[in-house]
């Protein structure tokens, strides 16, 4: 996968954001709402962090999912 990041760290407060896959998409907004028609929860969508823009889903494992639109 060209555009993915795998985000290896310790966080300061893990249960606030646990190590996680990344991946880069073109429009967030619209990578949202197709993952929403789908039936699945999305969470802290369009947050910056810096980074660009991001949201984030659970698994089916319950594993963390960032997508992130660059600025």
């Amino acid at each position: 996968m060209p555009n993915a990041q795998l985000h290896l760290f310790t966080p300061p407060d893990p249960t606030v954001q646990p190590p996680h896959f990344a991946i880069e998409v073109e429009d967030l907004t619209a990578s949202v709402a197709a993952i929403r028609e789908r039936g699945i929860a999305v969470y802290d969508q369009e947050h910056s962090q810096g980074f660009g823009y991001q949201a984030f889903v659970l698994d089916p494992a319950g594993n963390l999912i960032e997508l992130n639109q660059p600025d």
